[in-house]
């Protein structure tokens, strides 16, 4: 298999894919060896969304913009390398206050990382073993097992339907 590095990819779309869809197209930016130093997705108007791209967005820096119209775009969602970079390193935190400087990070690319995707085991083990490094007080509990179901739901394929919405 020969990698593909290509600079820049611009995808523009005003549709959506359905799961199926996005496995297929997982699979072969996989097989055809494509790597993206940048993924520029544009959705536009109101009917598609984030299906069409969130494959070339995996392990990629990039931004995905909706636009409503000519006046309004709007930066719906980004990750770049720090994000990366601390899902690769998670296994290096083990502190409630590493999780809390590095809890944006985990998100943004655990979101791109598993946007139309099943259950991703090996990163649920990953954050189940992250809990059990972290020792909380009691009165910040509530804020680790919040942030902690966040990582985990969307691990556990909770965003399979790309449209279902999950905050940091």
């Amino acid at each position: 298999m020969k990698i593909l590095n290509i600079l820049h990819l611009i995808i523009v779309t005003d549709g959506k894919v359905d799961a199926i869809g996005i496995e297929e197209c997982d699979r072969r930016v996989q097989n055809y060896g494509l790597k993206y130093k940048y993924v520029s997705n544009y959705i536009i108007g109101g009917e598609g969304d984030e299906s069409i791209g969130c494959p070339f967005l995996r392990g990629c820096v990039g931004a995905t913009y909706i636009i409503l119209d000519y006046e309004k775009k709007i930066k719906h969602f980004s990750v770049s390398l720090e994000d990366f970079a601390s899902l690769i390193n998670i296994d290096s935190i083990n502190t409630w206050n590493d999780f809390k400087s590095k809890y944006q990070n985990l998100f943004y690319a655990i979101r791109a990382k598993c946007l139309g995707r099943k259950a991703d085991i090996d990163l649920k083990n990953k954050l189940n073993n992250l809990r059990n490094r972290i020792t909380v007080v009691a009165s910040e509990k509530n804020d680790f097992n919040e942030k902690f179901k966040i990582l985990y739901d969307m691990a556990d394929g909770k965003l399979r339907d790309v449209n279902q919405r999950i905050v940091a």
